[in-house]
């Protein structure tokens, strides 16, 4: 082999190399902030990023409208605030967190690829509400002594797992559900999982319906509701849905009709759900097939 040809198989290689090593990802850094670092420390994260938060009080936290394409995770767990806002935001993994807020826990809006873990939430008028939003995972979080509902949804593709609402705290003319679910913005609320989620006390269980627009492939499986209100689970207004493995029933401070379970709709599956207040309930029956 010739100098130049040799000279220039090692450039060559040197260049591919070197392009390898300029389009690799910077390693993913974990940043500590406090309450005064903390939008600095938001708006400075990379994807992939874990910004932690020192103990302490936050206030309510706006999370930066930003698109971060490997989500970054908001590690929350020592902190407490009064509230949490995303909005027009992509690709966040919150963790933790004790939120005691005033009107919303926890809002999420026009926002997508959102996960929340863990967080204790209390103290509002309404823990987490979705809205317009899509890929969103809420998971094991605590929502009690709320005024009306625990988790509201209007979006696509919400997973909504392992959360346990109690204690709630209506006052008169109050309509409170632990997770209550509708249509709006023009757009059908479609593709919702709500799994092995517990509702205890003064509220309705879970409540679905959007007469205008529909739902559609709800998922309601192996739910736990023991609540004061007869709306133990209802789904109206929804086709292409599933609601089995869930148990609803009353509390002895139960202020209407016993703890019922009614879906209605078009090409449903509703059956082998517990109803011992209703056992005749259509819901209540066996599956077949």
């Amino acid at each position: 082999m010739s100098v130049t040809h040799k000279t220039r198989t090692l450039v060559r290689a040197c260049v591919l190399a070197c392009a390898f090593i300029a389009a690799a990802p910077a390693a993913a850094r974990s940043i500590a902030v406090n309450q005064s670092t903390l939008v600095q420390g938001m708006n400075a994260a990379q994807p992939g990023d874990t910004i932690v938060l020192a103990p302490g009080g936050y206030g309510v936290i706006a999370v930066p409208r930003k698109v971060w394409q490997q989500p970054i995770t908001i590690d929350a767990r020592a902190a407490s605030m009064t509230g949490i806002v995303m909005f027009k935001v992509s690709g966040v993994n919150w963790t933790g967190g004790t939120i005691i807020g005033s009107l919303l826990g926890i809002s999420i809006s026009n926002s997508d690829r959102v996960n929340i873990t863990g967080a204790d939430v209390s103290g509002a008028i309404k823990g987490i509400v979705v809205n317009n939003s899509s890929d969103i995972k809420l998971l094991r979080n605590k929502l009690h002594a709320l005024r009306s509902d625990g988790i509201d949804v209007v979006g696509q593709r919400v997973l909504v797992e392992g959360n346990t609402i109690t204690d709630m705290r209506p006052v008169a003319g109050d309509h409170p559900d632990g997770i209550q679910i509708w249509s709006a913005n023009d757009e059908q609320t479609r593709d919702i999982t709500v799994r092995g989620n517990s509702i205890t006390g003064a509220s309705q269980g879970i409540f679905a319906r959007a007469p205008a627009l529909g739902l559609s492939n709800l998922v309601v499986t192996g739910n736990k509701v023991f609540v004061d209100y007869g709306n133990g689970i209802v789904l109206l207004d929804t086709k292409d849905s599933i609601a089995t493995g869930n148990s609803v029933k009353s509390t002895t401070n139960g202020q209407f009709d016993k703890a019922n379970m009614r879906v209605e709709g078009y090409n449903n599956m509703a059956c082998s759900n517990v109803v011992p207040d209703v056992p005749k309930a259509p819901a209540a029956q066996v599956c077949v097939g």
